[in-house]
C-alpha cells in the first residue's frame, strides 16, 4: 500500500510539473503587450541641409537618451512573432558651440518582427526584436539656421530659411532580448542592441532647401510583459 502511495505521489508530481511546463510553453506563444523603459548611450547625432545639391552638415556627440515603448503582438508560426510598437523618446545632443544641450523629441510607429526560442520548459525566452517604421521628430535646434545659411547660394538673396520644427522619416532597432516568465501571465525582460533615427524636413521659406537629422546609439530596454 505504501509503494502504491509513493508511486501515485511521483506520478502526480511529474504530471503537475509537465502541466506547468506546458503552461509556460503556451505562455510564450500567447498574445502579449509590454511596456519598456528605454535608454540610449554613446553614438552621434548629425544634422544636415541640402540646397540645390550643395550640402552642409554638422555632427555632435549624442548625450544619453531616455524614453519608453509599448509593443504587442502574437505568434505567427512556431518561433516567430509579429506585432507593432509605439515609442516616445527624448533625444539630446551637444550644441554646435558646446555651450548648451539641444533637445529633440521622437515619436515612433513601427512594425515588430521577433524570432524566438524558449528554454527551461518555456520559462526563459530568447529573442531578436527587429523593428522598422515611421518617426516624427520635433526639435529645438538653433543650429539649423546656421546650417541653412551655409547651404544658400548668392543668387537666393539674403533670405534666411526657417526649418520646420517637425521632421518625418524612419526609425529602426535591432535588439537581442531575454525574457523570464516568473508568473503565469507576467514576465520581465531586458534587451540590448542598436537603435537609429533618420528624418527630413523641407524649408518653409525656400522649397529647394531640405534639412535632415539622424541619430545612432547603443540601446538598453528594461520592462515587463503581460500574456493573454
Amino acid at each position: 500500500m505504501r509503494h502504491k502511495s509513493t508511486l501515485l505521489a511521483v506520478l502526480l508530481f511529474f504530471g503537475t510539473a509537465e502541466a506547468h511546463a506546458e503552461s509556460n510553453r503556451m505562455g510564450a506563444k500567447s498574445p502579449w503587450v509590454a511596456l519598456s523603459t528605454t535608454f540610449g548611450f554613446s553614438g552621434n547625432m548629425g544634422f544636415g541641409a541640402d540646397s540645390n545639391g550643395i550640402e552642409s552638415s554638422s555632427t555632435s556627440r549624442a548625450n544619453p537618451t531616455a524614453g519608453f515603448v509599448i509593443n504587442g503582438g502574437f505568434a505567427l508560426i512556431e518561433h516567430l512573432k509579429i506585432g507593432g510598437q509605439l515609442g516616445f523618446h527624448w533625444l539630446e545632443s551637444e550644441s554646435m558651440d558646446r555651450s548648451n544641450t539641444d533637445r529633440n523629441f521622437a515619436f515612433d510607429l513601427q512594425l515588430l518582427i521577433r524570432p524566438y526560442i524558449t528554454v527551461l520548459s518555456g520559462k526563459v525566452e530568447f529573442y531578436l526584436d527587429v523593428t522598422q517604421g515611421l518617426t516624427v521628430i520635433g526639435h529645438e535646434e538653433d543650429r539649423f539656421s546656421t546650417i541653412s545659411q551655409l547651404a544658400i547660394q548668392p543668387e537666393l538673396g539674403d533670405a534666411i530659411p526657417i526649418v520646420p520644427e517637425t521632421f518625418i522619416g524612419w526609425s529602426g532597432q535591432i535588439l537581442a532580448g531575454v525574457e523570464y516568465h516568473f508568473l503565469k501571465y507576467v514576465s520581465a525582460h531586458v534587451k540590448i542592441g542598436y537603435t537609429g533615427w533618420y528624418a527630413v524636413a523641407k524649408d518653409s521659406a525656400i522649397s529647394d532647401v531640405e534639412a535632415s537629422v539622424q541619430l545612432h546609439q547603443f540601446a538598453l530596454h528594461l520592462g515587463a510583459s503581460y500574456k493573454f
